[in-house]
């Protein structure tokens, strides 16, 4: 039998006709290993549940995500290629990733230039807009499930907790710092909460440290009554920036933009250089007129 957690074992081996390569990530869930598709011969990652937590929810719960994902085709969303049960260990063949999660990013570098916050905003608001046009949200949306390709390109990833508005979640859950007030009070969730995340996202790229913090009471108390206040020992935040983190993060659903399209549209000018200031120029007067004398002879 697999067992993903037993390395050496599973380098060389062959599931679904994938040659595994190396392992790339390991937590309590599962496993995810580096591989060649043979008969396409390209990079792929393939995603094990781990062999101990194998109880029927939580395989069909790794099976829904490769649903999920399957149903998507945009370029801000990871790829899914193939899913199933190889040796009795669920699996999903992904499209292999160069480059780091942006929570990795920002363990490094932070904040983030205004430019580039504001472009991996926009490209992550395309890409949910994209799932929520197929009835899909997200719901677990944080910098560790947006993967920041070499070339720039923002990805979302893991897609484990989404679910379709035609079937409703299958459990509740989410990340604390990043969850919508009606996700803390077991509301209606809908294609906006994703958009409250986003918001907070794009606080913790620009202010450096995320909106609210602290135990769970607390975190909970901030996101349902909280204000959304930005640091007061750093440079603001210019007004158009400011105003699109207020919006996306607002806690009244019904006062975030109406879809991630129109929070795409507001973000795209501040991904843009602010032009140059006007020099004018000044005029400078004529030189005066020089009247020549003429000598009249009597």
């Amino acid at each position: 039998m697999l067992n993903p957690a037993d390395v050496q074992a599973c380098l060389g081996q062959n599931v679904a006709g994938c040659r595994l390569l190396e392992i790339i990530g390991r937590g309590a869930a599962g496993a995810i290993y580096r591989a060649s598709q043979v008969s396409l011969d390209r990079e792929v990652a393939v995603k094990f549940l781990s062999s101990r937590i194998q109880s029927p929810g939580e395989v069909e719960g790794l099976l829904a995500e490769a649903r999920t994902i399957g149903q998507l085709d945009h370029p801000a969303i990871v790829k899914v290629y193939n899913a199933g049960i190889h040796d009795q260990i669920p699996y999903i063949v992904m499209e292999y990733l160069r480059g780091e999660t942006l929570h990795a990013r920002l363990k490094r570098e932070s904040p983030l230039p205004l430019l580039a916050a504001a472009s991996v905003a926009r490209e992550v608001a395309l890409g949910l807009q994209a799932a929520h046009a197929r009835g899909i949200v997200h719901r677990d949306l944080k910098p560790s499930n947006i993967f920041l390709q070499q070339d720039g390109q923002p990805k979302i990833i893991d897609f484990g907790l989404a679910f379709t508005l035609r079937e409703g979640p299958r459990v509740q859950g989410g990340t604390p710092e990043y969850m919508a007030p009606e996700q803390w009070a077991f509301g209606t969730i809908d294609p906006r909460t994703d958009l409250y995340a986003l918001g907070l996202i794009l606080y913790r790229m620009t202010a450096g440290r995320n909106a609210y913090a602290g135990p769970g009471d607390k975190l909970r108390e901030a996101h349902l009554r909280g204000d959304l206040r930005f640091p007061e020992d750093s440079p603001p935040l210019p007004e158009p920036l400011q105003d699109a983190i207020r919006r996306l993060a607002h806690r009244d659903p019904a006062r975030r933009f109406a879809s991630a399209a129109d929070a795409a549209a507001v973000l795209e000018p501040l991904t843009r250089p602010a032009p140059p200031p006007l020099r004018l120029r000044r005029k400078t007067a004529p030189p005066p007129l020089r009247l020549r004398r003429r000598r009249f002879r009597p």
